[in-house]
C-alpha cells in the first residue's frame, strides 16, 4: 500500500496519508460537515479517493480507496463493427482478405456480385479451389494463375502490388481489365496475418480512353488534312492569279479608251485583293502546321518600320490619312530577331488599321520595356481612329474568320485571317499581343516581343 499511496505524493504509508495536507483539511471542516472527500489523480493509476466522517463520539473515521479504470476491450464494438461490414460492402470494389495460406478469410457484396458465388461457398477455399465442381463458381471466368502468385509474392517479401492491371475472361468469353492492389496485413506484434485485395472493373473507363484516343487522332489527321488542302489551294490558285495580274496591266498600258481601262483597273485591284486574301490562307496554314522555323538576324527596328509603313501604300490610295511614326530615343540601333516575322505582324496591323479607318490619322509608337537577361521587349501600338471594336468581340477578335459574319467586316472587305496570323506571328516569337478599343473611338493594338538588343540606342 505504501507504493501505491506514493504514486499519489502521499509519503509515510497510512500514517503519512493522515498527516496529508488535504486530509487534515478535511477533518478540520468536519466539524462543520460530518463527511468529506478527497481526490488524488494520477495519470495510468487512475484516481485516489480518500473519505473522512465524523462519528457521534467526536472522532474521526479515515476511508481510503483506490480506483482503477478497466482496460480497453480487445474488440470493437458490435455496432461499430457491423458498420464497418455495412461500409465493406457497399465499396464499389472487390475486397477480400486471405490468411497466410491463401484461403479466403473475408469477401465483401460487391465480390460476391461480380463473381456470382456467395460468400459462404468462398470462405475457407484458395481461388484455385474455386471451380464449378466445389461452389458453382458463377461467372469468375479464366484468371490466370496471376491471383496465387501475386498473393505469394505479398505474402513472401511483406511488400505491396499497386495499380496493376489485370486483364479477366469472364464465362461468357468477354474481355475485362482490372486494376488491382495487394497489401500485407500484420497483427498489432508485427505477425503476418495475411493479404488484402482490392479490385477494380475498368473495362468501361478504357473502352472510353480508347474511344477517346480515336478521336483524337481523327482530329489531329483530319487538321493536318485541312492545312494541307490549304496550302495546296493557295498555290494554285495564286498560278492564275498572277496571269489574271499580269492580263489586267497589259490592259492598262494598251487601253484604247477611257472606259476600257477603267475596267482592266478595277480588274487589278479585285485580283490583287484576291491575291492578298491567298498570301493570308497560305501564311495561316504554314502557321497552323507549325512548319515554320525561327530566324534569327540583326536588324534595324527604325527602318522596319519604314519598310512596314511604305507596304501599305497600295490601300492607302485615295483615302485621307495620315500615319504618324514615333521611335523612340531608347529603342536600340540593332536588335536581334525574326525581322521577317515582326515587318509581317507590323504590316498587317497596319493595313487592318487602314481598312477600317476612311479619314483620319493611325499613329505608330515603337519603345522598349525592360526584359529578362539579354534581351528587351521591343513593343509596338498601333492607334486609329477608325470605327472601333465592339466589347463582345474583344475576346474573339484574333480568333480565325472572326470577322466573316460582320457586316462592318463585309464592307471593308475582310474575313478575319490577319488579326490571327498575328497572334500566331506574336506567339511563336515569345510574345504577346492585345487590344484596346470602343466603338467610335478607334482601336489601339499592341505587340511586345522579346529581341536581343546588339547596338546600342542612337543618341
Amino acid at each position: 500500500m505504501e507504493a501505491e499511496l506514493a504514486g499519489f505524493g502521499i509519503t509515510g504509508g497510512v500514517e503519512g496519508l493522515a498527516l496529508h495536507p488535504e486530509i487534515l483539511a478535511l477533518i478540520e471542516d468536519s466539524q462543520a460537515s460530518s463527511i468529506g472527500q478527497a481526490v488524488f489523480a494520477q495519470r495510468g493509476r487512475g484516481q485516489l479517493l480518500a473519505t473522512v466522517e465524523r462519528l457521534d463520539d467526536g472522532s474521526c473515521r479515515l476511508t481510503v480507496g483506490l480506483h482503477e479504470p478497466e482496460p480497453p476491450s480487445p474488440g470493437l464494438p458490435i455496432e461499430l463493427e457491423t458498420l464497418l461490414q455495412d461500409v465493406m460492402d457497399w465499396v464499389p470494389a472487390t475486397l477480400s482478405i486471405k490468411d497466410t495460406e491463401r484461403r479466403y478469410l473475408f469477401v465483401n457484396r460487391y465480390w460476391e456480385t461480380f463473381a456470382g458465388i456467395p460468400r459462404d461457398r468462398v470462405i475457407g477455399r484458395r481461388f484455385e479451389d474455386l471451380t464449378p465442381a466445389t461452389v458453382d463458381a458463377g461467372v469468375i471466368g479464366i484468371y490466370g494463375t496471376d491471383i496465387r502468385d501475386r498473393d505469394q509474392h505479398v505474402l513472401a517479401t511483406g511488400a505491396g502490388i499497386h495499380n496493376r492491371e489485370e486483364h479477366y475472361i469472364d464465362r461468357n468469353g468477354h474481355s475485362r481489365t482490372l486494376l488491382n492492389s495487394r497489401v500485407p496485413l500484420f497483427r498489432p506484434d508485427g505477425e503476418l496475418l495475411g493479404v488484402l485485395s482490392i479490385t477494380m472493373d475498368i473495362t468501361e473507363r478504357k473502352q472510353r480512353e480508347h474511344e477517346l484516343l480515336q478521336a483524337r487522332d481523327l482530329a489531329e489527321a483530319a487538321d493536318r488534312a485541312k492545312s494541307r488542302f490549304l496550302s495546296v489551294m493557295s498555290h494554285e490558285l495564286r498560278t492564275p492569279m498572277q496571269s489574271v495580274l499580269g492580263l489586267a496591266q497589259l490592259g492598262l498600258h494598251h487601253g484604247s479608251n477611257v472606259k476600257a481601262e477603267e475596267y482592266f483597273r478595277s480588274i487589278e485591284q479585285h485580283a490583287r485583293r484576291l491575291d492578298g486574301l491567298i498570301a493570308e490562307i497560305l501564311e495561316f496554314s504554314q502557321l497552323e502546321s507549325g512548319h515554320v522555323e525561327l530566324q534569327e538576324h540583326p536588324f534595324d527596328p527604325r527602318a522596319l518600320v519604314d519598310d512596314a509603313v511604305a507596304s501599305c501604300g497600295d490601300v492607302l490610295s485615295g483615302k485621307p490619312i495620315a500615319i504618324h511614326v514615333v521611335v523612340e530615343q531608347a529603342v536600340p540601333g540593332e536588335v536581334a530577331a525574326d525581322r521577317a516575322r515582326i515587318r509581317e505582324t507590323l504590316r498587317l496591323l497596319l493595313r487592318n488599321a487602314v481598312k477600317f479607318t476612311d479619314a483620319g490619322e493611325i499613329h505608330l509608337r515603337m519603345s522598349v520595356e525592360a526584359g529578362t537577361g539579354a534581351s528587351v521587349d521591343l513593343r509596338i501600338e498601333i492607334a486609329d481612329t477608325g470605327t472601333g471594336i465592339p466589347a463582345d468581340r474583344l475576346e474573339t477578335i484574333f480568333d480565325p474568320f472572326s470577322q466573316a459574319d460582320s457586316s462592318e467586316s463585309r464592307r471593308h472587305d475582310g474575313i478575319g485571317l490577319g488579326l490571327s496570323i498575328c497572334r500566331r506571328l506574336v506567339e511563336s516569337m515569345g510574345g504577346q499581343i492585345g487590344v484596346d478599343s470602343r466603338p467610335g473611338d478607334g482601336s489601339r493594338f499592341w505587340i511586345a516581343i522579346p529581341v536581343k538588343a546588339v547596338v546600342a540606342s542612337p543618341s
